[in-house]
């Protein structure tokens, strides 16, 4: 990427991801090959008025490392003090961005068991501070730069030399870096096509979503007063800002306890570093009951084995197939470019700000309005061109939603 779409691309994620104010705190997390890329940000949060910028590295090697070389039983153990960091940083009206693209394939040949291990540690010491930021207290914002080993998994066919420059043009494609008007008011666009999808399903209150496929047959229940979101989010100091940069989707919650049926995912998932692929959930009340994988199904037993929360969903999201990472016809590698190509769902955690005053409500509160509580958030693809998906009103009746994986609406 070159220097002046370098330079959009900070501006975009500043000032639209983050919506970084006056007198804020910025912690950018990132691997070291966006080394560049973070100086870019590092320096235009300044002009546009941060605080301080904190930047921590760490690259999925050095888990690596770490995953083939320590004790067992050191795996369970990760620093509360790291954990206790953010969370004072948050408490502090810190924002965060996280950078991703790292090596996708860095754990493949790790026993899926000791990541498991090193993950629930992790997630453990840092239930307060994910609780907190999944319910808006502060901002935050999950990015993608091009690293030559992201490139090498999605383009293996290229000359080494031309695979990441290739993924650089898709991605800055994708990130509307390239629009005539400018990448921010491109986004700002698309947005208010979002919201406009997001005011329709939130007016309906449909009581159950359907999805129907060849691979597919699943009864979503929605809880009462969900709330659909999508395209940006709001703080809890009332700012606007945008969690993923690229996003195509509107999602809520789903009814813990009330999804039935069967769902194939139709793009492969990338978890802990290793593929998940050809997979198939089975729900009864609520609960995954069972699964099934071409590869990487013991990774999947043990994600959905974290806690108890993690045998229900917490996310159920819709995407056009027409989405510009859908059309691009490109698998990523990356959750964060693949569940913008697909409707998707999530295990785990659901969101707060999915129901009405979910964010003051106390964990049993948001239990019984119908909301799942988990350590993990995994979303994983489901759509497609054969995907057709229904609302059913309060009084039964069913309007299709998306047609052979298409907005009706």
């Amino acid at each position: 990427m070159n220097r002046e779409k370098l330079q959009a691309y900070a501006e975009l994620v500043l000032k639209l991801g983050i919506n970084i104010q006056e007198g804020q705190i910025l912690v950018v997390s990132a691997f070291t090959q966006a080394k560049d890329f973070v100086e870019l940000i590092v320096e235009n949060a300044y002009k546009l008025g941060a605080k301080y910028v904190i930047v921590d590295y760490a690259d999925v090697s050095t888990e690596r490392i770490r995953l083939k070389n320590s004790k067992e039983e050191y795996l369970d153990n990760y620093p509360q003090l790291l954990a206790d960091y953010r969370l004072k940083l948050l408490e502090a009206g810190a924002s965060f961005m996280r950078i991703a693209g790292d090596d996708p394939d860095a754990l493949k040949d790790i026993d899926p068991k000791m990541i498991s291990r090193s993950n629930l540690a992790k997630m453990k010491a840092s239930r307060e501070y994910m609780e907190k930021m999944s319910r808006n207290e502060n901002r935050w914002t999950v990015i993608a730069y091009p690293s030559q080993k992201w490139a090498n998994k999605v383009f293996p066919e290229l000359p080494a030399e031309k695979r990441c420059e290739k993924l650089t043009d898709v991605i800055t494609d994708i990130l509307r870096i390239n629009a005539e008007n400018g990448a921010i008011d491109a986004w700002q666009e698309f947005s208010s096509n979002i919201e406009k999808r997001m005011s329709f399903l939130n007016e309906k209150q449909f009581s159950q979503i359907l999805f129907k496929s060849d691979k597919t047959d699943l009864k979503v229940d929605l809880p009462k007063n969900h709330i659909w979101c999508g395209g940006g989010d709001v703080s809890k100091d009332g700012v606007k800002y945008m969690p993923n940069i690229p996003t195509e989707e509107v999602f809520t919650l789903p009814q813990k306890t009330g999804v039935n049926g069967y769902v194939s995912s139709t793009k492969p998932l990338i978890y802990s570093g290793n593929e998940i692929t050809d997979f198939k959930l089975f729900f009864e009340n609520g609960k995954i009951v069972r699964v099934e994988a071409k590869k990487g199904k013991d990774l999947l037993e043990q994600l959905v084995d974290t806690d108890e929360g993690s045998h229900y969903l917490g996310e159920v999201a819709l995407v056009s197939h027409s989405s510009p990472i859908s059309k691009s016809g490109i698998l990523f590698y990356n959750t964060l470019f693949d569940e913008n190509a697909s409707c998707h769902l999530a295990i785990g955690r659901a969101y707060s700000t999915n129901i009405v005053n979910g964010e003051n409500m106390s964990p049993e509160e948001f239990a019984d309005a119908g909301g799942n509580t988990s350590l993990v958030h995994v979303d994983f693809m489901i759509g497609s061109d054969s995907m057709d998906v229904y609302g059913v009103g309060q009084n039964g009746e069913i309007e299709e939603l998306l047609a052979s994986g298409e907005w009706k609406i």
